[in-house]
């Protein structure tokens, strides 16, 4: 059974309806051995731009930050604007995804430009992270992430 967090079993998505228009996902039932509980679900896409090596790494932690400590539950990294990361960036996104993991989210990265794709490539990290062409695909992938 995967887990989520504190609690292992089944996450199923409730979706929000506007007439007969579905919106999104609001919220996850986790369904346990203890029970069944009610997780808020969200998700957030944080853009960045620009280079990002040891000078911007402190800039781009103070922006995962906030997301991580409010335990988003889908966060996409939109990395459509950013031409070169280094091993100080590649160090920001493990930690984060790490982060994410422990408490049951999912972090995508979105948009990588060709010599940043090869970054992640070379250093076989585009098997650890999902990565999408695009922010919407992400986004898309990171809100249902639970559901199976």
């Amino acid at each position: 059974m995967p887990g989520f967090g504190r609690h292992q079993g089944l996450a199923v998505p409730v979706w929000l309806t506007v007439g007969r228009r579905v919106e999104a996902p609001c919220c996850l039932l986790l369904l346990g051995k203890n029970g069944i509980y009610v997780a808020p679900m969200s998700a957030e896409v944080l853009e960045l731009m620009g280079d990002i090596d040891l000078n911007e790494k402190p800039k781009v932690a103070a922006q995962l930050e906030p997301l991580i400590e409010r335990q988003i539950t889908g966060i996409v990294i939109d990395l459509s604007q950013v031409p070169y990361v280094d091993s100080s960036g590649l160090a920001i996104f493990i930690d984060a995804l790490q982060r994410v993991q422990q408490y049951g989210g999912k972090l995508a990265l979105a948009g990588l430009q060709e010599n940043v794709r090869l970054v992640f490539q070379i250093s076989r990290l585009d098997k650890v992270f999902s990565i999408f062409n695009d922010s919407q695909s992400a986004l898309a992938a990171v809100t249902v992430q639970h559901q199976q």
